[in-house]
């Protein structure tokens, strides 16, 4: 099992020792074998226009890694121009190939996708950032089973006035309809996209949990993007079967979190809605398919500060809006406030009122909402789960 480097000063005539490195992806994809690492050094690759192809095959005992090194944070740069969507040629990271890990690469200025998975199957992308991508920012397309993005952010994505301006989505989820095995974004950030913050239209069956959406649409400029915060169904294809918990969504120009027409119902469960420009949860049934319904549960408005929630025929118990919460008496509603922003204050009448779920939880219930108020400590709790960061175009932030 071998290591091989990258550096921007590299030269794919070397031998890819850290004395010799190369400099593209695609060269080390080549050279690579099952169990085999390579070590991106740290700054800026400009690829111009040429995609980066994860082409080898890695085995489920031995996947290939790709990581930035130790202390780095690489940037791969394309050379796109801003003007919209060009060609399937100009993304930027496409993988092709199963069993990949991709961590702590950060994608930039492709003419289409950041970072693609396109029917590769057993791909983990974690600690990774795309943004100034014409076109969605990392995602998969076409079916692909056994794909994680964790802790990721896309923000920046689409261009306003064009044809990407509708594809500028941070995260893609499309299995054209299939029904997908263990397809998760976790603790995953998308705000300022064009479109929509993740996208799973067109899809059977993923897992989205702690993630966080806003700004989409480019809230308060025009748009011809959705703006939604989280998408979990529509398009031409099956879609639904979407399993969305402890997720939060705010000041999205459109939905908070949507079903979008799904075709198959969808769980949500403990999940924030705030301040998003048409409602913060939309549920239309009209195109679910005979026998399936949306279940919803411990989920949470700001009736009082205009909060809506859209509900037809979804089976919805224990939410706010069920519960006649109209204000949850949030710790702070600023953004800066970031140790404070949509917790739940001491005496919240949204502690304890929710019901099992089978998430985990403080207290006798579950709390309302996406972050648990912990009656053991003063102050209130991070997310049930690993700490949440994201990308902001100069280092990575918390969020909290």
């Amino acid at each position: 099992m071998a290591q091989h480097h990258l550096d921007p000063s590299g030269n794919d005539s070397n031998s890819g020792s850290k004395q010799s490195p190369w400099f593209t992806l695609t060269h080390a994809s080549n050279a690579a074998e099952p169990g085999d690492t390579i070590v991106v050094g740290d700054g800026t690759y400009n690829y111009g226009d040429n995609r980066q192809d994860l082409v080898t095959d890695g085995t489920e005992g031995n996947r290939i890694t790709v990581r930035a090194a130790d202390g780095a944070r690489p940037q791969l740069v394309w050379s796109g121009d801003n003007t919209g969507w060009r060609t399937p040629t100009n993304e930027g990271l496409y993988i092709n190939s199963d069993y990949w890990i991709i961590d702590g690469l950060t994608f930039r200025n492709s003419d289409t996708w950041g970072l693609h998975i396109h029917r590769a199957e057993h791909i983990t992308v974690r600690n990774c950032a795309a943004y100034d991508c014409a076109g969605p920012g990392m995602g998969m397309a076409h079916g692909g089973d056994y794909f994680r993005f964790e802790n990721c952010t896309a923000h920046h994505t689409g261009v306003q006035g064009t044809q990407s301006e509708d594809d500028g989505d941070g995260f893609i989820c499309n299995s054209s309809g299939r029904l997908l095995n263990e397809a998760v974004f976790d603790r995953c950030t998308a705000y300022a996209n064009t479109d929509d913050g993740i996208d799973a239209l067109d899809s059977r069956g993923a897992t989205i949990r702690f993630c966080r959406a806003w700004d989409n649409g480019r809230s308060g400029s025009s748009t011809d993007g959705a703006g939604q915060g989280i998408k979990t169904g529509g398009g031409q294809n099956d879609s639904g079967n979407h399993l969305i918990h402890n997720c939060l969504a705010w000041n999205n120009e459109s939905d908070g979190i949507a079903d979008n027409l799904a075709h198959r119902g969808n769980r949500f469960y403990n999940c924030t809605a705030w301040n998003n420009g048409a409602v913060d949860f939309r549920f239309n049934d009209q195109n679910l398919r005979s026998g399936e319904q949306h279940v919803v549960r411990n989920c949470l408005i700001y009736e009082d500060d205009g909060g809506q929630a859209v509900v037809r025929t979804a089976d919805d118990t224990s939410n706010s809006w069920n519960l006649g919460i109209t204000d949850p008496q949030f710790r702070s509603t600023d953004e800066a406030d970031k140790e404070n922003f949509l917790h739940l204050s001491d005496g919240s009448p949204c502690i304890d009122a929710g019901t099992d779920v089978g998430l985990d939880y403080y207290g006798t219930a579950p709390d309302l909402g996406g972050i648990e108020f912990n009656p053991e400590k003063s102050e209130p709790s991070e997310p049930t789960g690993p700490v949440l960061w994201y990308h902001d175009g100069s280092g990575w932030q918390p969020i909290v």
